[in-house]
């Protein structure tokens, strides 16, 4: 599907205007103090990574805004409306992004790139190296969003001071 040339110019225009600067650093999850995580509610089954993501984060007593990204929430240039914006959660650091989007799209991106989070994780690395982490597919298979959930967990737990 090809984009028409006055909504792609929008897109770059957005996100390069919008784009943080901030350098981005792998944290402990003991330095970790709120979280944001992007769920493709488009996705079947997405209602069990928002329960997985809630407890985990819950359970280690880091503050968490899961942002539930369907198509009723994107406004024409493909960004999320403001209303679900969630950007100003993030400005007093300690803050992890995570993107649990499996597949690159300009909103994800958008999200992704101009995310003020100190430590961010994704699915796949886009363009500028965004992310400090990448957690990548299995070959031949495409895991849930939850089963990734739960990799990226274990992977937090693991790292150390």
């Amino acid at each position: 599907m090809r984009i028409p040339p006055l909504k792609w110019l929008v897109r770059k225009i957005l996100v390069h205007r919008n784009k943080s600067r901030k350098q981005t650093r792998i944290l402990p999850l003991d330095s970790i103090r709120h979280a944001v995580v992007l769920v493709d509610a488009g996705e079947d089954g997405y209602e069990s990574a928002v329960d997985e993501v809630d407890s985990f984060f819950h359970g280690e007593g880091i503050d968490v805004l899961v942002v539930k990204a369907g198509p009723k929430e994107i406004i024409w240039p493909g960004i999320l409306s403001k209303r679900v914006r969630f950007s100003g959660k993030e400005k007093d650091g300690g803050g992890l992004f995570v993107n649990l989007f499996g597949h690159p799209d300009l909103m994800s991106e958008y999200e992704s790139v101009c995310s003020t989070a100190d430590f961010k994780i994704g699915r796949e690395q886009l363009r500028g190296e965004v992310f400090d982490i990448v957690v990548t597919n299995p070959q031949a298979a495409v895991p849930s969003q939850k089963e990734v959930f739960v990799a990226i967990g274990d992977i937090l737990k693991k790292i150390k001071k």
